[in-house]
């Protein structure tokens, strides 16, 4: 059964991780993950001043792009964006389309200062929109915020990352209820409550459900054994597992 980590981080040093690139891999390939997908965010970002995003948003995608090439059967890379500079976004957004990029984000609101009410973000997701990309969005913990963004630019694909975090688990069934469009990855919190992946499966199907780890994160050594054991415990059929753990990702993702 193949597994694939649609949402990670391998310049993430948030927590103060080894982010050497060969362990990156290895831990993954040790796991038996056989690809993965995500951008650079880092903690020398957090919470500066907007105006620096100007250099820090090419510099980042820059250095997800650079990972991608040195292991372009592997890693799928996620671009980063900023909605103070819209006309910038939609340039890396081009950029990114023409090299064949087909995944933005994760977007991490909070890191760069923003929230998802922002005037700028419905034309840079407009613009992803139309290159048929796919939109990783951390949750805000307001879900009418992430309601506001969803609702502002019809059509767009969004994964709302971290299923079962910040007390919004019934929201995300919600809106991926109503909205074929939405889909939601078990990052950070998805293997922590026993009979939730079960749940959301009886409930909206397997088709929408993404298997993440946020790794490294905390833990880094254990956790893609750690979800990927939870994913297998939960009692799925081989068909349910199997979308959850690759075949989603490889249709959103066009691997």
């Amino acid at each position: 059964m193949k597994i694939f980590d649609f949402h990670l981080h391998p310049g993430y040093d948030f927590h103060q991780n080894n982010t050497d690139p060969e362990y990156f891999v290895s831990v993954l390939k040790k796991n038996g993950i056989c690809g993965c997908a995500g951008c650079f965010s880092n903690l020398d970002m957090y919470k500066k001043p907007a105006e620096e995003f100007r250099w820090r948003i090419p510099e980042l995608n820059r250095k997800t792009w650079a990972f991608h090439d040195a292991y372009p059967d592997f890693f799928v890379p996620g671009l980063q964006i900023h909605p103070d500079f819209v006309e910038l976004s939609c340039e890396e957004l081009a950029w990114h389309k023409e090299k064949g990029g087909v995944l933005v984000g994760e977007v991490v609101y909070y890191m760069m200062g923003f929230q998802y009410t922002h005037p700028g973000l419905p034309e840079i997701f407009s613009c992803a929109r139309d290159l048929d990309m796919v939109v990783n969005l951390h949750p805000s913990k307001n879900m009418e915020y992430n309601r506001h963004i969803i609702r502002q630019v019809p059509g767009l694909k969004v994964v709302l990352a971290h299923l079962d975090g910040y007390g919004l688990y019934e929201d995300f069934i919600a809106e991926m209820k109503g909205n074929e469009n939405v889909w939601a990855d078990l990052s950070a919190y998805g293997a922590a409550r026993p009979g939730m992946l079960r749940d959301v499966v009886a409930r909206v199907g397997s088709e929408r459900i993404l298997f993440g780890t946020d790794f490294p994160g905390s833990d880094p050594e254990e956790k893609p054994g750690k979800y990927i054991s939870y994913v297998l415990s939960e009692g799925l059929s081989t068909r349910d597992a199997e979308n959850i753990l690759y075949e989603n990702a490889r249709h959103l993702l066009r691997l």
